[in-house]
């Protein structure tokens, strides 16, 4: 699984890939992307799906020690990576 580089850590995701616009679909407490699939199938011959694992409880890589993994903090740093994508939450 492909990992993205925060400021707080690396995160895993899912990219469907293709050439259509970008949606950025993320996950609540204690989840992780396998919420969407079935979102992703109907919306992947369209759209380019991504599906990162957010450090809140799913993740498989310990984030940095002085990542701010509050409920504030989280989507910040998810938030810095997805310029020019549509955010689902």
């Amino acid at each position: 699984m492909p990992a993205l580089e925060l400021s707080s850590g690396a995160i895993d995701y899912e990219d469907t890939g293709g050439d259509g616009p970008v949606i950025v679909l993320t996950h609540g407490l204690i989840m992780d992307g396998s919420l969407w699939r079935r979102v992703v199938a109907d919306l992947r011959a369209d759209f380019r799906c991504v599906l990162p694992t957010l450090p809140l409880g799913a993740h498989r890589r310990p984030m940095r020690a002085d990542a701010d993994l509050s409920m504030r903090g989280s989507p910040r740093s998810s938030a810095s990576s997805s310029s020019r994508s549509t955010c689902v939450a």
